[in-house]
Formats: structure tokens, sequence, C-alpha cells
């Protein structure tokens, strides 16, 4: 098969794992990162099983096993204002189902996690390299870096972000991020969690609250030798222009947001000096994710971004790289890239599509108005119908179909029972007419 250079804008998880990947099957990848130093935002992500299965296929299972901070820990959700348990479920839980537990880590460790597994690979890694143009019209693309370097390649992959600017030069008309939440990320320390038996829960489980239009998740996650609780505050934005945020919260007004939730709130934040926001965005719906030339291709959250509800977005990054690295592998000389990149996006749309649409669902109904008569439905929901389970007799096969609906009984299963790298190849082979040689 031919080697082919590969540059990939951006060392997120998404821009790392697609390097990853490429590089297993042989690829010339080099990453160009913008920052000096690699600069992770966030707090805790999640690690599904249907990501697990891919990182497994990397050999990086064990280096993220380590890394997690919620092996054991169950999950609760919780009413806002009491604290009443709704539903719980334990990471085991969801292994015996699918192979694969449920974890969560912190973004830093995860991004590390991968950067390292790229630098082994002979993955080039170039920090302080901003891409400022690119050039789409030649028979080899480029980007130019704020330096005045130009650097070509068979394939360019943005994986610039939510506000990626390469989306925005291939689709000007369609390219600003939008949504109605915000979110206020708190992190707190291991120390003074333990040492109050009220608040010691946000250091030994993972705590989702759902609130009248507010919601708080949290979670425990490893950091170094000792433990975190990461905090996310999701509310109705209060943030208009892009360039406001992120920004630096104000914890008295974040107190008195969350004024009418179970005193345990408050008691937290009185033990926070600082948090940042963020608004809550979703990439625009775009026409495609390849450039007009067919050898660019958007990435992770520059062509999928999704609202954080369905603790999705990071998953599908990662399975979007493994599926790249999967279609780019049919390829036999460069002229075949644009129709690879075609196979990818009509295989990986679907897919990223529902899950948007699932996190949009999940969104509404977990931020619903005060009064609202939905709210006793959807605690019920939570109770009963937990997203990860199946809802019928399920045969515990791989689900090809892309669901009819987010309400689908079987949604559990294919979302997490989801085999990246061998549904990838049974579609390619329908594609291009039978298995790779």
């Amino acid at each position: 098969m031919p080697s082919f250079q590969v540059a990939i804008v951006g060392a997120g998880i998404g821009g790392l794992a697609a390097a990853i990947a490429l590089a297993d099957k042989g690829h010339r990848v080099t990453v160009l990162e913008a920052t000096s130093k690699l600069k992770s935002v966030g707090g805790a992500l999640t690690a599904p099983p249907n990501v697990l299965r891919v990182l497994d296929a990397y050999g990086l299972f064990d280096a993220v096993r380590k890394q997690c901070g919620t092996g054991e820990i169950t999950r609760y959700a919780r009413k806002y204002d009491t604290g009443e348990v709704v539903s719980s479920y334990a990471p085991e839980d969801v292994e015996k189902l699918y192979g694969y537990p449920h974890w969560i880590l912190h973004r830093v460790d995860y991004q590390e996690i991968l950067y390292q597994a790229a630098l082994q690979r002979q993955v080039k890694v170039l920090l302080g390299s901003r891409v400022v143009e690119l050039d789409d019209t030649s028979a080899r693309p480029s980007v130019t870096l704020e330096s005045g370097q130009t650097i070509d390649a068979d394939l360019i992959i943005a994986a610039d972000g939510i506000k990626s600017p390469i989306r925005k030069v291939l689709f000007p008309e369609s390219s600003k991020a939008d949504g109605f939440l915000d979110v206020c990320r708190v992190t707190v320390p291991e120390s003074p969690l333990r040492s109050d038996p009220e608040l010691v829960q946000f250091i030994t489980s993972n705590n989702f609250y759902v609130g009248t239009e507010r919601v708080i998740a949290s979670g425990p996650v490893r950091r170094g030798d000792s433990w975190v609780s990461c905090l996310e505050f999701v509310y109705p934005t209060r943030l208009d222009d892009e360039r406001q945020w992120p920004k630096p919260a104000d914890i008295a007004e974040l107190k008195e947001l969350y004024g009418d939730f179970e005193p345990k709130i408050g008691r937290l934040l009185d033990r926070v000096d600082e948090a940042t926001i963020w608004k809550v965005t979703t990439a625009p719906q775009l026409p495609s994710w390849r450039s007009k030339g067919g050898k660019v291709v958007l990435l992770g959250d520059a062509a999928h971004g999704t609202l954080p509800h369905a603790g999705q977005g990071a998953a599908m990054a990662v399975e979007s790289g493994a599926a790249l690295a999967e279609c780019i592998n049919r390829a036999r000389n460069e002229d075949d890239i644009p129709q690879c990149l075609l196979a990818f996006e009509s295989i990986r749309k679907p897919r990223v599509q529902m899950v948007q649409k699932k996190s949009e669902d999940d969104a509404k109904q977990l931020h619903l108005p005060k009064g609202d008569a939905q709210q006793e439905t959807r605690d019920k929901e939570l109770k009963e119908k937990p997203e990860w389970k199946p809802h019928v007799e399920w045969d515990g096969k791989h689900i090809d179909e892309v669901p009819q609906s987010v309400s689908d009984p079987l949604w559990g299963p294919w979302i997490l029972g989801h085999h990246t790298i061998e549904y990838t190849n049974r579609q390619l082979d329908k594609i291009f007419g039978g298995k790779q040689d």
C-alpha cells in the first residue's frame, strides 16, 4: 500500500487519535498545533465502550485504565433540589453487556496518552505552528503557517476544533458554531472533599443533577497521584459573541444561579476560587466535510462537534479518526484520495448526525423550564429506561443499521456496541466492491 504524506491541523483528541490511526497504516504524519505547548481546555471526558474498543486496537487500553479515575465508581442521576437518586449504574454493568466499561478521565491526561502514543509512532508534532492560510487549488494541498512556512501534503485533515478556521475557509456561509447553553467548569481538589462528610460523594462517585433549565455533571478523575472532582454547571447561555468565551466565572453569580439546588452545591462552591465559562456549541450542518479539491477534510469538532449531553463528543472524534484511516487505506495512489474521503463521509455522517440529534434532544429534556409537566416523565424514564441498556431483546450482534429515531429501544447497543474499524471495512467492501487485497 502507498505511504501518504498527511498533515493534521490541531493536536487535540481528534487530531492525535487520527495521527495514531494513520501512522499505524504506514503513513507519514505531521501534526500542526497552534499553541507553543499542548494546552487542553476543559475537565473530564467520558471514555465509553465504543471508544475504548478503538483505543484498545491502538494498544492504549491499559494506559487509559491506569489513568482513569472512575474504574469502579457508581454513577448517580439525582433530583436537583433534594439530591434524591433517580437512577444509578456501575461501569462493570456496562462491561458485561458491551465488553468494555464506561470510564471518565481528565482531558489533559487523555490528550497526553494520545500525544505520547503518536510520538512513539514517529508522528511529527510541531508546536507553535499556527495555520493562517489554506491552498486547495494545486495538485497537492498546502497550508501556510504564521511563520511564513508552507507545508504541503497528499492529504490535509482539519481537526482544529469547534471554532475551526479551516472550516470558515471551506464553508464561509455556514461556518459559525452556535448553541443555547453555557458551561462553567469547576475543579475541586480531593482533600477538602474527603474531609467533609457532606461533600465526599463528589470524590467517590459520579453525580448528575437534573434540574429546571440547569444541570450539574460531576465526577472524580485522577491527576497524577491525586484526585480532583471535575464539575460542569450547564445553563441557558448568557454569552452572545464567540469572542466572549472562554472567560472567568463569577463564583458568587454561579452560586446564586444554583441557589435552589440541594445545599451541598452551595457548600461545594464555597470551596471554589475560580472557574471558566464556555459556550456549549455544536458544529453547523455542512453540505460536505470535504474541500472542492477533494484532499482536505474536516474531522472531529470541526466537522461534527456536538452538545455534551450524550457523552459522545470526544468518542465521535476518535471513531472518525479510525474510520478515516481505514478509508485512506483503500487508496492505491494519491488520485484515489478524493474518492476515499467521499466514502469516509458517507460512512460517518449518518452516525454522527444521529448522535448530534440525540445530544440536542437530551439537552432539551434535561433543561426543561420550571413547572414543565414533562419533567416527571423525564425522571421516570431516567429510572426505568436507562439509555445504556437495550429495551427489547438484543442478540448481542453488532447493529449496522442507523436507528430511525433517537428513542430506538436498541440505542444503547447501537452506540456503545459499535466497532468502528470492523464496521467501516464492511461498508468499504460494499462501496469498493469487495474486500481489500
